[in-house]
């Protein structure tokens, strides 16, 4: 019985080792190729980032570019020639793609077609999360640097939205992986619970049961 859990034990420590293992090749490997990668994504970042700008914004000041491995933000004021420089992000504020791609690809026993599907539909998710962060965060930026007025109350909230916010852009290639792979963590915790421990009864009551 012992032996048993402890052969089921060790098992699961290997199987956490190897996970680990792969986790750490596969997130060196893309981060490797992500400086290659940037330009991309920032590109379908900002192709998407713009409508909602114009969608949020009453009037429409924000203009933004991707160059490069950066985004830049510029704001339009009225009465000005051309649009002045507001802020620029570096190409590491989207790099929560690289853990999330590297998760997908150490989980085992997922399969290739499974594997993949669950991988494109966390890079969707975390796409679409990059442009509300991307979009959140300007406009946030312009309530606490004074170009968007709010009142006392809002601007209390909209600080605590800033805090949830960061928090999020810093876990949510470990979110969207587990809400995407929960069942098969799920299937692998409940089997290994139902195999773990079966009920032990000593021979002699055993033999009473027998005699009942």
């Amino acid at each position: 019985m012992h032996l048993v859990k402890h052969n089921k034990r060790a098992g699961t420590h290997a199987g956490l080792l190897r996970f680990a293992g792969l986790f750490l090749v596969f997130f060196v490997l893309i981060a490797l190729i992500w400086p290659l990668v940037t330009p991309v994504y920032n590109a379908l970042i900002v192709g998407i980032a713009r409508p909602v700008f114009s969608l949020v914004e009453r009037p429409d000041v924000t203009v933004v570019k991707a160059q490069g491995g950066s985004i830049f933000i510029y704001r339009d004021e009225p009465g000005m020639r051309e649009p002045a420089p507001f802020s620029d992000y570096s190409r590491y504020v989207y790099f929560g793609l690289v853990p999330l791609l590297a998760l997908f690809l150490a989980t085992p026993n997922l399969g290739r077609w499974k594997r993949a599907q669950l991988a494109l539909m966390g890079f969707a998710l975390l796409a679409s999360f990059h442009v509300i962060y991307l979009v959140g965060s300007v406009e946030l930026t312009y309530v606490f640097v004074g170009c968007s007025e709010v009142g006392a109350v809002a601007y209390r909230f909209l600080d605590w939205m800033q805090v949830l916010l960061r928090i999020l852009w810093e876990v949510s290639p470990v979110i969207i992986w587990l809400l995407l792979t929960f069942k098969y963590w799920g299937r692998q915790l409940l089997g290994s619970k139902r195999t773990a421990s079966p009920p032990y009864f000593p021979d002699e009551i055993k033999g009473m049961e027998r005699t009942i």
